[in-house]
């Protein structure tokens, strides 16, 4: 099966301070991982690279064969954090934050089908 996601000797600092460190993994395509650590030990900031919010100090990082960046904007890859500004003031259920990934596929007041 080919890899959905490879990082290769990923660094990562916040002015100079390296919270990432030769950081290499694949996951293939279909398979399931959890990331697991404590408060401050780089979770999120993985994911940030992930994304293509942040670039790598060090290192090489592919989603789907290309530059993370690419992957977002191609469509490929989405994202619902745990924590939104929007979620105090307009209270959705997690159903509705995940169908907001899906509406530009399901198109502005139609209803989703049950394989969105």
């Amino acid at each position: 099966m080919s890899e959905a996601v490879r990082c290769d000797g990923v660094d990562f600092a916040y002015n100079g301070t390296r919270v990432l460190q030769d950081v290499t993994f694949g996951v293939a395509a279909g398979e399931f991982i959890g990331l697991i650590g404590a408060n401050g030990s780089g979770k999120s900031t993985l994911l940030r690279l992930l994304l293509g919010m942040l670039t790598p100090t060090a290192g090489r990082i592919e989603v789907l064969g290309q530059a993370p960046l690419a992957a977002v904007r191609g469509g490929f890859v989405g994202y619902v954090p745990q924590r939104d500004a929007r979620a105090s003031s307009t209270p959705l259920s997690a159903y509705d934050v995940v169908l907001l990934g899906r509406a530009r596929c399901v198109g502005l007041g139609r209803r989703p089908r049950a394989a969105d």
